[in-house]
């Protein structure tokens, strides 16, 4: 098996990425089975000696430096189209930090289970679990209760990060590839709302993936409006396709949560609208 691994990197060392120091940490055979290819969006690149360190690590290792900072998604579209021959593409943010017992559960669920498509971590937060989840309407809502195996598919959303993705399925007529149109939010939704169309279970591994998560991070106000305003712009791509009345209602609730954010951070930059991605 060989699994074309993504780690994604902005404005960070490899030192100073959790997942780059936790896969180093991996027994060997575990370390064999990855085609590890870290994508960096930094504005500066890694120095060689930094490069060098990691090939002697990982046998089968690429870097690529995209200064310009150039989506996820178009990411990992690249990455499927040019390594067809894997068995599976396997996501990660620069912030998770994976040990060998997800592989162990993955192996194991991956021989069980040939024709689920789709492998995920659990995620959470403090007591909530917030990776995988339900989805209805336009709205997520926490899983109150692990569920471990095979999963139904329909109305249910998973983080990206630690996702395993049979490189079959993204390579079949069913898949068109990951939208391009997200830049940042609503990648991992609008994946698993098109993955449901097609697969009717995924499987949710019995490995729970420290990965941390923006929204319940301390951040500096205005980092907090770009990342909103990306996900308003993300959401309103995703419910294009929805009638009137459920884009109206998806209006309404933002109008009622920029209001909140607003006046809560003192900030009426939450009201902006913006017609292009937000980086």
């Amino acid at each position: 098996m060989t699994i074309a691994c993504i780690i994604v990197l902005f404005k960070k060392k490899a030192a100073e990425s959790e997942t780059i120091q936790s896969l180093l940490n991996l027994e060997k055979s575990n370390r064999d089975l990855l085609k590890v290819i870290l994508w960096d969006n930094s504005p500066s690149p890694l120095n060689a000696i930094e490069i060098e360190l990691l090939k002697i690590r990982f046998p089968l290792f690429e870097y690529r430096n995209t200064p310009e900072n150039i989506s996820l998604a178009k990411i990992y579209n690249n990455v499927i189209f040019e390594n067809p021959k894997d068995d599976f593409l396997l996501l990660f943010d620069q912030d998770s930090y994976v040990t060998d017992g997800y592989f162990k559960e993955f192996l194991i669920a991956d021989k069980n289970n040939p024709n689920i498509n789709l492998f995920v971590p659990l995620i959470h937060v403090g007591t909530s679990i917030v990776s995988p989840g339900d989805f209805f309407f336009f709205k997520g809502k926490y899983w109150k209760k692990e569920r471990i195996g095979v999963v139904k598919s329909r109305h249910r959303l998973a983080i990206t990060s630690g996702m395993a993705i049979r490189m079959d399925f993204l390579l079949s007529k069913s898949f068109t590839g990951f939208d391009e149109r997200l830049s940042l939010y609503g990648i991992d939704t609008q994946f698993m709302i098109h993955y449901q169309k097609n697969n009717e279970f995924f499987f949710v591994l019995a490995y729970d993936l420290n990965h941390k998560l923006s929204q319940y991070e301390d951040e500096d106000v205005e980092i907090k409006v770009k990342r909103y305003i990306n996900h308003k712009y993300s959401l309103r791509i995703i419910m294009k396709s929805k009638t009137f009345f459920q884009r109206f209602i998806l209006e309404f609730v933002f109008f009622i949560k920029s209001f909140y954010l607003a006046i809560k951070n003192r900030n009426m930059n939450f009201f902006k609208q913006n017609e292009k991605p937000v980086d």
